[in-house]
């Protein structure tokens, strides 16, 4: 009885923004709550939006569901360490585009962070060094994120697959959909599965 009331509460603590990250927007599955070290992606947790820090309660009220990502990176920062951090953020992707000596550090900063990352939830990750630059490997993705972009907008109003991608422009599988989730210029609907990939039509200057 205690556990079919858990499970109706997490239930509409997810119906809430129809199975969406409330951060990011990206879908999130119901049965995939709870951090998946495999399967990250669609894994979600309750983020309760008023911390409890800030006095908010653990109502359903005060809960709204966020990908395992968003919730993790969030932790328990307030309004004014977020918006430090979306500003840093904003700037550490332009170092990073353009290639700057700042923008390589960054990329090895943050491929240093990762590892960390891992081994610290896996005690059994290989601590092995990369043989390539972090950064060399930044503007390879970078590379075939464009290529993709192109293809797609050259195909605009056209939906493509994975597999479907991978036959038109020779890249990855595994590689498309992280290559295409920092995109601006691609739509990603997976509320089916697979997922499917469109370009993004340019936005019109409205006329005065």
């Amino acid at each position: 009885m205690k556990t079919d009331r858990i499970n109706e509460r997490i239930r509409k603590v997810w119906e809430k923004t129809s199975g969406h990250c409330h951060f990011c927007g990206d879908r999130v599955w119901l049965h995939r709550r709870g951090y998946k070290d495999r399967k990250v992606r669609g894994s979600w947790e309750i983020d309760h939006v008023i911390q409890k820090a800030k006095g908010g309660h653990v109502g359903i009220e005060n809960c709204l569901p966020a990908c395992t990502k968003c919730n993790r990176l969030r932790w328990h920062r307030k309004g004014a360490q977020i918006r430090r951090l979306l500003t840093l953020g904003l700037i550490a992707s332009e170092e990073i585009n353009k290639g700057t000596d700042a923008g390589r550090a960054l990329v090895r900063m943050q491929d240093a962070r990762e590892m960390l990352n891992r081994r610290r939830r896996n005690p059994n990750f290989p601590k092995k060094r990369r043989r390539t630059d972090p950064f060399i490997l930044e503007q390879k993705c970078q590379e075939d994120r464009k290529v993709l972009e192109d293809f797609l907008q050259q195909n605009l109003g056209r939906s493509f697959t994975v597999a479907e991608l991978k036959k038109r422009t020779g890249i990855l599988k595994s590689r498309i959909r992280p290559l295409l989730e920092l995109s601006r210029r691609v739509d990603i609907d997976d509320s089916r599965q697979p997922a499917v990939y469109r370009g993004r039509p340019p936005k019109r200057r409205a006329r005065l």
